[in-house]
């Protein structure tokens, strides 16, 4: 069964037409998170060249938002935040080191989320022989700015909806449309960050049958590991293994500590 699942986890990496090599460089962390002031404000990411090619790479800052039509966007924020180097040269084997100073608003409500976009530019590039097509490899980090007070609240409930209309890409031979095993649609309603790692679910039926889910048991499936507040991240029943006999009619949220 395949499906293509929206990852506004912000997922980490991804990449796009125009590089050589997949791995062309490595990006360590791959998720950091900030206070709004002091010195928590600041963090540094390594990137390394692990191509036999030099590679020039310019990072630039998104923030995600949620629009008008709550659809999950990035929005460009340079402003947001000092990066240094912004643009810089690397020889094979060899590490940049990237430090990030959080400019934005010192008095925040709740939590911001950021992507950190670490994009390989094409001037360093050798001619290639035949079609000339080359893949440059954009690597994303996330930043997670929070006040003191932010504390997350994730909360679920499951939706019997048309995939069609659950926010979920699939392939054209992939899930059973009519959703019959159900969505189980995760909310942060707090002002805080939830990593869904650290969340455990139970599906509770009508005859009060119960089936837990861990991190290990749903990370293939859910949309989004890191619940910005007010945002959703969706998990397909579907492809989560051990099926229940009866519809669901509640889930329960439990934050614990990961395995």
């Amino acid at each position: 069964m395949k499906i293509q699942l929206k990852l506004a986890l912000f997922g980490l990496l991804f990449f796009v037409i125009s590089s050589g090599v997949v791995k062309a460089y490595q990006v360590q962390p791959l998720v950091i998170f900030l206070s709004e002031s002091g010195s928590l404000a600041s963090g540094t990411f390594r990137l390394t060249n692990t191509n036999t090619t030099p590679l020039t790479i310019e990072v630039s800052v998104l923030r995600r938002e949620i629009d008008e039509n709550g659809q999950q966007i990035n929005v460009p924020a340079d402003d947001d935040f000092l990066v240094m180097p912004p643009q810089t040269f690397v020889e094979p084997g060899e590490f940049q080191v990237f430090r990030v100073q959080y400019l934005g608003d010192a008095d925040l409500s709740q939590t911001v989320g950021y992507r950190l976009l670490f994009q390989q530019l094409p001037v360093d590039l050798e001619p290639v022989e035949g079609s000339g097509v080359r893949f440059l490899m954009n690597v994303s980090a996330l930043m997670f700015v929070s006040p003191p007070s932010a504390v997350a609240e994730p909360v679920a409930r499951v939706s019997y909806s048309a995939i069609a209309d659950q926010g979920i890409y699939r392939s054209e031979d992939a899930m059973d449309l009519d959703n019959t095993q159900g969505v189980v649609v995760l909310t942060n309603n707090g002002t805080g960050v939830q990593d869904l790692q650290s969340v455990e679910l139970t599906l509770i039926t009508e005859s009060n049958e119960q089936k837990v889910l861990r991190w290990e048991d749903f990370a293939g499936a859910v949309s989004a590991r890191f619940l910005l507040p007010g945002f959703e991240s969706r998990l397909a029943l579907e492809l989560v293994e051990g099926e229940l006999e009866e519809r669901i009619s509640r889930v329960d949220v439990r934050v614990i500590q990961p395995r």
